[in-house]
């Protein structure tokens, strides 16, 4: 149960809720073909207002699993003021494609991004309101007999999962032998440890060894 508001921190968003004012799409997504705001847009503008109200936010990450080519991440975010008051943790979920490190970017910003609209109330012209969607029926009440939908047998299951594991870990093997430099590989293979972590034994291994031949190699070339 989140706690209550303090005065100063309500009255700091409140502050900013005031100054914010409707921002204007600035990203296209070329595959689904709609617009959005970007996460940098919305930064560019709270911001300022919550640095003028004293307000702070925090973001913390709770928990990652990945599974059949999907990351989902769990946070939470404290809102703290300068005078110390502190109110939370407000939890937030995202579901993003595993598509290698960056895919925890694109979940920590996107999970900023939509807790910092839902808070200050933003409004950015998006067309998600539940009203704008086609009005269909609700499923009838069915017995849970009823309810199980078609699925893959375990075997493809497990042969999926496998297939978006062995990708994840090409990319990753990718990106470390492309390294240029120690201090590049370092940061390559620190980026995505979660990813590697998260890779079966097999997988793992071959991506350590492809980092240590990576390493071996530019120890040579410096040499």
């Amino acid at each position: 149960m989140i706690n209550q508001i303090p005065a100063s921190v309500a009255t700091a968003i409140s502050a900013v809720m005031g100054g914010i004012r409707t921002l204007g799409k600035d990203g296209a997504n070329q595959h689904q073909r709609y617009d959005f705001v970007s996460t940098d847009k919305f930064l560019s503008a709270v911001n300022p207002l919550c640095a003028a109200a004293g307000l702070i936010i925090v973001q913390d990450e709770d928990d990652i699993q990945i599974a059949d080519k999907f990351l989902t991440a769990k946070y939470s975010f404290i809102l703290a003021h300068k005078d110390g008051s502190t109110w939370g943790p407000v939890r937030r979920t995202v579901i993003v494609g595993a598509n290698g490190a960056q895919a925890f970017g694109s979940a920590q910003s996107y999970a900023l991004k939509q807790f910092m609209r839902s808070l200050f109330q933003i409004s950015t012209g998006d067309q998600d309101d539940a009203d704008l969607q086609p009005a269909n029926e609700l499923p009838a009440n069915r017995t849970p007999a009823n309810q199980q939908k078609p699925a893959l047998d375990n075997a493809k299951q497990d042969k999926a999962l496998r297939a978006s594991q062995e990708r994840t870990a090409a990319e990753i093997k990718a990106a470390i032998a492309a390294s240029t430099n120690q201090e590049e590989l370092k940061t390559n293979y620190i980026a995505s440890s979660k990813l590697i972590n998260a890779l079966p034994e097999d997988l793992k291994t071959e991506v350590i060894a492809t980092k240590d031949a990576q390493k071996a190699l530019l120890m040579d070339e410096a040499a």
